[in-house]
């Protein structure tokens, strides 16, 4: 069985805050504190998670309500990128929402940030406009990961 073939995607639970953290202490510069972590997992709109065999290998996280949905972060691990994963995770997303009659979602993206780029850029009839945002721009670039 191949990993693609393993990987599964469902809504974060609270048991998974401890493997979300650590995830994104790997990935960014400027992770998000336990708190940030905590509301997206009390949120009626839940991050989404990416496993294989058990194993967090990425996440996706999300705030909005019933008209529209902002992705705030997605992060994949080292050794699992360029597989699809950030994709199928927004993938799952867009139909998630598209299930929820949502009527736009933005994905905002640090100019610096090319595989952000790139995966906005193959999604982009999906995903609305919401502009470069001074506030993202003056944070530091992620180091590895691809936060919107």
């Amino acid at each position: 069985m191949t990993g693609e073939e393993r990987l599964k995607i469902r809504i974060a639970r609270f048991l998974d805050l401890e493997a979300m953290m650590a995830l994104e202490r790997e990935c960014f510069a400027d992770p998000w504190p336990r708190s940030a972590f905590e509301r997206e997992l009390e949120s009626a709109a839940p991050s989404l998670i990416a496993t294989i065999d058990d194993r967090l290998v990425g996440f996706l996280c999300r705030m909005g309500g019933p008209k529209g949905m902002h992705v705030t972060n997605i992060a994949v691990q080292l050794e699992f990128r360029r597989k699809g994963i950030a994709s199928r995770l927004l993938s799952n997303f867009l139909a998630l929402m598209a299930s929820e009659d949502c009527e736009w979602v933005y994905l905002d993206v640090r100019p610096s940030n090319s595989p952000a780029l790139r995966l906005r850029e193959s999604r982009r009839r999906k995903l609305g406009e919401a502009g470069e945002r001074e506030q993202l721009r003056r944070r530091p670039a992620a180091r590895r990961g691809i936060r919107p």
